[in-house]
């Protein structure tokens, strides 16, 4: 399940940066998008609590690279997976709405 959520997590992130280029068109957002995903071949217990809360709520990177493994390392706590679950619609919903509110404001690829 978490691997799944892991997977859809993933998606909602990829749509949610392909979303800002409707802002900001001119930003190498493949580059920014490789780079931030970087940051997800570590485990969030690596890095400080400040940016362990972004990794898990704002840019959850934590769900798709750390709740799987944890799984795996030691059996699963069900707040643990609740919480990949709700990030996960979160950010599936937060995708949505980059990507409908880009296309309203979307004028075309030629000017």
């Amino acid at each position: 399940m978490l691997v799944a959520a892991a997977t859809v997590t993933t998606w909602a992130v990829g749509m949610i940066f392909a979303g800002l280029a409707f802002w900001a068109p001119k930003i190498d957002l493949y580059s920014l998008f490789g780079n931030v995903w970087q940051l997800a071949r570590y485990p969030a217990d690596i890095y400080a609590r400040p940016l362990r809360r972004v990794f898990t709520y704002v840019l959850p990177l934590a769900v798709v690279a750390s709740a799987p493994a944890r799984v795996l390392a030691r059996p699963a706590d069900a707040l643990l997976v609740l919480g990949a679950l709700v990030t996960t619609a979160a950010a599936v919903l937060v995708a949505i709405l980059v990507w409908r509110t880009g296309l309203r404001r979307y004028t075309g690829a030629s000017s």
